[in-house]
């Protein structure tokens, strides 16, 4: 018998976000975050954070889409926002408790009228946890500003002779009626098409400084087109020449899922009229396509980053350097 194959999908969007399961975690991140984006510090303590944002980030963590037009329409200086972001309850709790005793020794000190006193609301924190709106909106803002990268080497110590790569960071998510995703990281040589799985991890943690895509490109053979068509094919066939039994065993578990459904409906025509067996029909198959929506076997490939970057020549053959494939 022919081996079932998975309907294999491609996805422009980036798939899960990242697990950061602790406050430390998450803390981590988006402190990183807004120091990247060029965010100014304003205080930092156990489990908080505070900074105040520059007006591009503003607009990209902040759901005010009218507010902006109207600044923008209008010429208006506005006020830089201050994020004020708690990763822990006992950090909330604190911090809240100091940010309404200052506003309100700051509001005392220079007057304020019975009605100011009744309307006073000092300002508050926000809570980061999975799935919070301020979290999502970073989550976003990373994707987009993180979509495309071109950097080189930091050879200012070296005169070395760079090499052009193209590195693809990939979500494959293999998906039934559960769901397994694995990260990939491929690059090619852009000299002579040599294919590296792994890279991300070589990368990573060298240094690199922003580079111009025409500089990088000078001495490839190969043009970006290419090189992703390239790295797509790769994927493509290591994965659908991979070990697809689980894909089989979900076709199965799903054929009887439809005939079990078919049964059940089938039992209940007999004794309906015209009407009502067309009614129960359209319920049948509204419930096959529910369960076929769920539970059809299918590979989803989402392209996170793409980054072009140059490393030097005498780094190819590094020991660590992650396996090469033709």
């Amino acid at each position: 018998m022919a081996r079932l194959k998975p309907s294999l999908v491609l996805s422009p969007r980036p798939m899960a976000n990242p697990p950061l399961r602790t406050p430390k975690e998450r803390f981590q991140f988006c402190d990183t975050y807004l120091q990247a984006v060029g965010a100014r510090e304003l205080r930092r303590s156990d489990a908080y954070l505070e900074y105040e944002l520059p007006i591009d980030v503003d607009k990209e963590l902040t759901d005010r889409p009218y507010f902006w037009l109207w600044v923008e329409q209008t010429g208006h200086q506005v006020e830089p926002t201050v994020l004020r972001l708690a990763f822990s309850e006992q950090a909330a709790q604190r911090e809240n408790e100091r940010l309404r005793r200052e506003a309100w020794t700051t509001a005392e000190a220079r007057g304020m009228s019975e009605v100011e006193r009744m309307f006073f609301r000092p300002p508050v924190c926000e809570l980061i946890t999975l799935g919070s709106f301020r979290l999502d909106k970073i989550f976003d803002s990373l994707a987009k500003r993180g979509r495309f990268a071109c950097v080189a080497y930091d050879t200012s110590t070296h005169g070395d002779h760079m090499v052009s790569w193209l590195m693809v960071n990939i979500m494959v998510s293999f998906q039934a009626a559960l769901t397994q995703q694995v990260y990939r990281s491929l690059a090619i040589r852009l000299d002579h098409g040599e294919v590296v799985d792994g890279f991300y991890d070589f990368v990573r943690r060298l240094p690199m400084q922003p580079a111009e895509p025409e500089q990088l490109l000078q001495r490839s053979r190969i043009s970006v087109s290419d090189a992703l068509l390239r790295l797509d094919n790769t994927l493509h066939h290591e994965i659908l020449h991979s070990d697809l039994s689980w894909a089989e065993e979900a076709r199965h578990n799903l054929q009887q899922e439809l005939e079990q459904i078919d049964l059940y409906y089938e039992s209940l025509l007999p004794d309906l009229d015209a009407e009502e067996r067309n009614l129960v029909q359209a319920e049948r198959d509204r419930k096959r396509q529910e369960v076929r929506q769920r539970s059809e076997p299918r590979i989803v490939i989402a392209y996170q980053q793409a980054a072009l970057m140059g490393l030097p020549e005498r780094m190819i053959h590094l020991p660590g350097t992650p396996s090469h494939k033709r």
